[in-house]
């Protein structure tokens, strides 16, 4: 029992010396979900969504971790350096894929609030400082939207650069001040990026999510123009006819290089993402709805009526649908609209229904009822919830 108890205590020793720091003002997202998975228990009941989806990708490793998003960059006053190792769409990851769930697309991110042109206190807490060191802050352009595409440097405009900053009291704070010019109610990323000046090139990157406050209010929308539909009755002779018309609908623009969407009406972004709006439906899309092209086919009826007469047309549209990507080497999901992720988790959403997914609705089986699935099943939730840590105060 000693031993045990010893173990434990050196084994949060080495983690400690091992940890570096995290952003508790704005708060970085890997730390709001640790909060939110330790609140109840060891991560197993989440209240966030977006932490949710997060631990089904990557479990329990981004928030334990919560202060190690790093990488090292040697040269890393070469901002193309920095850029080559933390790539766009894994940002807020810090290039780690390991930690790739927090990096997810969602609009419901927990977010502290921030008022437009505020001068704020950022704040850091240090778990291991690191001096000399600077920093790099960034915002997220008011056209970004973390529901549509994965944070990326072009999403990004300066914030503030702030030079070596002394530790106090385990924290590093700094004074940054929010842009004045973005609407009540926006939201924003701010992207920090502490570097410390050693041989290594070790530097941390971290995502906080927040929500503005006080700005000027956004120009109201346009109410869309109502659209009318005109039905043409042409009159038929005597003459007996029969025409057959061929039409095919296409979308303006994009590719046909990705896996289609489970709806076909949809499109699939860049980014691997299916939604019906601008932001998926556009000239980078990798598959669109024309990718399979829906076919037309008018008959008219014909007539032999000595008088003029009214003749309805009937038309037919049939749709082929194509089944969603991904494999076919895991257990089928209770639920057989849902996906399994490559982590052995069912959703409906693209964290579970995508290129690597190991079970699709496409796979064609019914959810099997079989003990050895349900085996598997039982012992990969039991892989992410059973992990024990023990931990010295910090």
């Amino acid at each position: 029992m000693k031993f045990q108890v010893l173990l434990g205590v050196a084994s949060s020793l080495v983690f400690q010396v091992d940890a570096h720091g995290y952003a508790v003002f704005p708060k970085a997202r890997q730390t709001f979900c640790y909060e939110d998975g330790t609140a109840k228990g060891w991560f197993n009941n989440f209240e966030s969504e977006p932490c949710q989806q997060a631990f089904d990708i990557s479990g329990t490793y981004p928030f334990i971790q919560q202060n190690k998003f790093a990488a090292n960059v040697i040269d890393f006053n070469n901002q193309q350096a920095v850029e080559a190792m933390v790539p766009d769409g894994h940002l807020c990851s810090g290039g780690d894929s390991r930690k790739a769930g927090v990096d997810i697309l969602s609009a419901d991110w927990k977010r502290d609030k921030l008022a437009a042109g505020e001068t704020f206190t950022y704040r850091l807490r240090a778990t291991a400082p690191h001096n000399p060191s600077f920093w790099k802050f960034y915002i997220s352009k008011p056209s970004y939207d973390t529901a549509s595409s994965p944070l990326s440097w072009s999403d990004l405009e300066p914030l503030a650069d702030v030079g070596n900053v002394p530790v106090q009291d385990g924290y590093y704070y700094m004074d940054l001040q929010m842009p004045s010019d973005r609407p009540d109610g926006s939201l924003a990323t701010i992207f920090t990026r502490w570097q410390r000046d050693d041989a290594a090139g070790e530097g941390f990157y971290m995502c906080s999510d927040v929500v503005i406050t006080g700005g000027s209010s956004p120009s109201p929308t346009p109410s869309p123009s109502s659209s009318s539909t005109t039905t043409t009755t042409t009159p038929a002779t005597t003459t007996s006819t029969s025409t057959t018309t061929s039409t095919t609908s296409s979308f303006e623009g994009g590719q046909c290089t990705g896996d289609p969407c489970a709806n076909t009406s949809f499109c699939r972004s860049k980014w691997g993402f299916c939604g019906s709006s601008s932001d998926y439906c556009n000239a980078e899309s990798i598959w669109t709805p024309s990718c399979t092209s829906p076919s037309t086919t008018t008959t008219p009826v014909p007539t032999t009526s000595t008088t003029t007469s009214s003749t309805t047309s009937t038309t037919t549209t049939t749709t082929t649908t194509t089944a969603f990507g991904g494999q076919c080497g895991g257990d089928p999901c209770n639920n057989s609209s849902f996906c399994r992720s490559k982590w052995g988790f069912c959703g409906a959403s693209s964290a579970y229904c995508n290129a690597e997914s190991v079970w699709t609705p496409s796979c064609g089986s019914s959810p099997s009822s079989s003990s050895e699935g349900s085996s598997r099943r039982r012992l990969l939730r039991g892989q992410q919830t059973h992990e024990h840590y023990v931990f010295c105060p910090i």
